[in-house]
């Protein structure tokens, strides 16, 4: 399972075996939706392998913002914007970097190498 789903069955253990089992214990458990679930578990997670994602996600909208502002525009005529350009290729170089990190995670995690 990946993804929603799999956040959504996050919900659903969570539910039945956390708040169902508080409530029937007479305690009141939150209500929660799968993505708020979602939200908590990625804020208060100290796993090196979500810690890693959330990394990517964030160097990929950097990369994404910055791919904007690559060319520069004065008096009609286009050129590439040196700063944008270093910046940009730090941020991919980050991205490479943190992708080959979740790649050996995963690798390990599965009994490779």
């Amino acid at each position: 399972m990946h993804g929603r789903h799999t956040r959504k069955y996050a919900a659903l253990t969570y539910k039945r075996d956390v708040a169902e089992q508080v409530e029937r214990e007479g305690g009141v458990a939150p209500r929660w939706s799968w993505k708020e679930l979602a939200v908590h578990y990625t804020l208060h997670s100290t796993s090196n392998f979500v810690g890693r994602h959330q990394m990517l996600r964030c160097l990929q909208s950097m990369r994404s913002q910055q791919e904007s502002r690559l060319l520069r525009v004065e008096s009609g005529e286009r050129e590439l914007d040196k700063q944008s350009s270093d910046l940009i290729l730090k941020i991919i170089q980050a991205e490479s970097r943190e992708r080959v990190l979740l790649e050996q995670m995963a690798k390990k995690s599965r009994g490779g190498d």
